[in-house]
C-alpha cells in the first residue's frame, strides 16, 4: 500500500513519466488498454527501481 502510494507520488513529480503518461492517455486514437506492452515494461521496471529505493 505505502510503496504503491509512493510510486504514485514519483508519477506526478517525474516529468518523463508525466509527458510517458500525457502521450499515453491524452492521444485521441490510443488503444482500449491504456499502456502498450512496451510501456507496461518499462512501468515494471519503474516498480522495481523504487522497490529496491524502498
Amino acid at each position: 500500500m505505502h510503496s504503491s502510494t509512493f510510486f504514485r507520488d514519483s508519477l506526478k513529480t517525474s516529468p518523463f513519466v508525466s509527458l510517458m503518461s500525457k502521450r499515453t492517455f491524452d492521444e485521441p486514437k490510443s488503444p482500449p488498454s491504456p499502456l502498450s506492452p512496451g510501456q507496461q515494461k518499462r512501468v515494471r521496471f519503474l516498480v522495481d527501481n523504487n522497490n529496491d529505493l524502498t
